[in-house]
């Protein structure tokens, strides 16, 4: 028979066993399920806009060890199309290192997708990203993460997505840049 455990997993003397720390008890951390669009990675590359180029490997080193991330087969498709073969290959590298996982797809997707472009949530021109927001939303993501200040990651459409969430019982998605995912949501610093 062993002997007890008294804190931090030691065997104890005497015989008598000591509760674990109250921090091992208390503190079950849920790591965020973060959905990183397409412009997210294309970020990486970027030799026009040095500062975000250094925020998104900043988000990467910082937050996306912190957290569960994925993207859709759409993310993929649309980096492999990317032209510069020496590029594609440092960026598909770069996201196989990050230990990424693919949502997974249902009927829910395509269903949602036309229902929004119906109610003209974005224009036809802005197809991908519906499919990136249904996909985040429908993978159980709680942040999508995007460098697209034009369409996704504007608070009109952010509200629309939160909105859609509460009315349908979903989980909340929350679509922000790296920036904002990082610092105003999650409290990490990344510049």
């Amino acid at each position: 028979v062993a002997a007890p455990l008294r804190r931090g997993g030691r065997r104890g003397g005497a015989g008598m066993a000591v509760e674990p720390p109250v921090e091992a008890v208390t503190r079950v951390k849920h790591k965020p399920l973060l959905y990183l669009e397409s412009s997210f990675w294309r970020r990486l590359l970027d030799q026009h806009d040095p500062d975000r180029r250094r925020t998104t490997y900043s988000f990467l080193k910082k937050v996306a060890r912190r957290s569960r991330l994925r993207i859709s087969r759409m993310v993929l498709a649309e980096l492999v199309a990317v032209r510069d073969l020496s590029l594609r290959r440092r960026l598909l590298r770069k996201m196989y290192r990050e230990r990424i996982r693919n949502v997974t797809t249902s009927s829910h997707v395509d269903r949602r997708v036309r229902e929004w472009t119906e109610a003209a949530w974005l224009g036809q021109a802005q197809l991908a990203d519906l499919y990136h927001i249904a996909y985040a939303v429908f993978g159980g993501c709680d942040y999508l993460v995007s460098w697209d200040e034009g369409h996704l990651a504007r608070p009109w459409t952010q509200r629309l997505v939160e909105e859609y969430c509460r009315e349908k019982g979903l989980k909340r998605l929350r679509i922000g840049t790296p920036v904002e995912v990082a610092e105003r949501w999650l409290g990490i610093k990344i510049r």
